[in-house]
């Protein structure tokens, strides 16, 4: 996502007057949430700081006339005709040449499609686009940045519906190592020098967030608020909740940029935040305080997390090699396997196994609802049982695996095996 936030009118007397207590103090930068520094420790924070020549990386349909991603997502319809890649860049010794390069996933590993390269500069933006004159192919690709030695990748994906979705199909399923890539070609691609807004200084906020894993969420902030003899040194805490009547967590402190910029790069986990949960579509919200000219300025934005886009994987394991002849009263052990395909993003969970026969249901398993998110497992569920060959059964006895999602989205597999009555 990318969001552009104004400074609120008015900070609360009392939230001024900590600013006041802690502008004199060491720790200032990260003691927001003290009421004054005597003996009080700072919070620890939940965001660890993200440094280096690329600081953020994400992907979107497009970009604007300097560089900011639209639309930042990892999930690509069907439909797409085209997914630009946006590296936010840090401080380069100079101007330095970025490579960026594209690959699809497959099942004998990454495939590359094309690089583009580019010469970039501190605190600029660049990106690369992938185009595909029809529908792009389904599956998983990443991209990666490569400047100054240093390599940063993000992965997305070509996903169908879950409505309309093969029974196994997952956007986190590498494609077929015999699949053609070639559709996939190099678009427009562009390095631009650091996007600064000088007008109306210290009122607006612009943010480029992600979610590189299913809980890990990546965030760039930065607003002009240019420091002079007047207003003193600029300061500036990033604080997140996912429950604000449950307090908010220091996510980081921010820092000053040349050019008036203050800035903050961090990844922190929704699951370390007040109420923190990954279930898809649960809310985060993230407030930026800055101190400057004697008052503080707060900005504040909301995001979600990626919705249920996909069904189920089932697969079904058998102590009898599948196409084994299996006769009257023989014993078959077997193992269910129902996953939520997380890659790309956090599921909702599996909501049952069912598990049937040439005679109809062998054994089924019910599985409760997650409400708070953030527990572990809960997307990968085993069902294990014996199933006796029965003394009548069709020349082939086949033995299907179902399963259903919370939202209800189904996957299934089945084995097979000759019967010798």
């Amino acid at each position: 996502m990318l969001l552009r936030t104004q400074a609120s009118r008015s900070p609360g007397r009392r939230l001024r007057r900590r600013w006041r207590a802690l502008a004199g103090c060491a720790t200032v930068a990260v003691a927001v949430a003290c009421a004054g520094c005597g003996e009080t420790s700072p919070p620890p924070a939940v965001g660890s700081v993200v440094r280096g020549p690329i600081q953020i990386l994400v992907t979107a349909p497009s970009v604007n006339a300097i560089g900011n991603p639209l639309g930042v997502t990892a999930f690509f319809r069907e439909t797409a005709h085209a997914v630009t890649a946006v590296a936010g860049l840090g401080r380069l010794n100079g101007p330095q040449t970025m490579v960026m390069t594209w690959f699809r996933l497959t099942s004998a590993g990454p495939q590359l499609l094309f690089s583009q390269h580019m010469t970039v500069t501190s605190y600029g933006r660049a990106y690369s686009t992938a185009v595909d004159r029809g529908a792009m192919p389904y599956g998983a690709y990443e991209v990666s940045a490569s400047v100054a030695g240093i390599t940063r990748t993000v992965e997305w994906g070509i996903y169908k519906p879950r409505k309309t979705a093969s029974a196994s199909a997952s956007a986190s399923a590498a494609a077929p190592a015999t699949e053609a890539v070639e559709p996939v070609t190099p678009g427009p691609a562009a390095a631009l020098p650091e996007p600064v807004n000088r007008t109306r200084p210290c009122q607006w906020q612009d943010v480029i967030a992600t979610m590189p894993t299913p809980t890990d969420v990546d965030l760039d902030v930065s607003a002009y608020c240019p420091q002079s003899r007047q207003n003193g040194v600029t300061r500036g805490v990033v604080l997140a909740t996912m429950s604000r009547t449950n307090g908010e967590s220091l996510v980081g402190a921010m820092h000053n940029e040349p050019g008036g910029e203050i800035a903050g790069n961090f990844r922190f986990n929704v699951c370390s935040l007040p109420s923190g949960s990954d279930v898809p579509g649960a809310k985060f919200a993230v407030t930026t305080i800055v101190y400057y000219q004697g008052m503080t300025r707060s900005f504040t934005f909301s995001a979600g997390l990626p919705g249920e886009l996909l069904g189920p994987q089932v697969k079904i394991s058998s102590s009898v090699p599948p196409g084994t002849q299996v006769h009257p009263g023989e014993k078959i052990k077997l193992r269910v396997t129902a996953t939520e395909p997380d890659r790309l993003g956090a599921q909702p969970g599996i909501r049952n196994i069912r598990v049937s026969g040439p005679s109809g249901l062998i054994k089924i398993k019910r599985y409760r609802k997650v409400e708070v998110g953030c527990e572990r497992f809960r997307g990968g569920r085993v069902l294990t049982l014996t199933y006796r060959v029965p003394a009548v059964a069709p020349k082939v006895i086949k033995i299907s695996a179902t399963s259903s999602d919370f939202p209800g989205a189904k996957g299934g597999a089945e084995i097979t095996f000759p019967f010798a009555p």
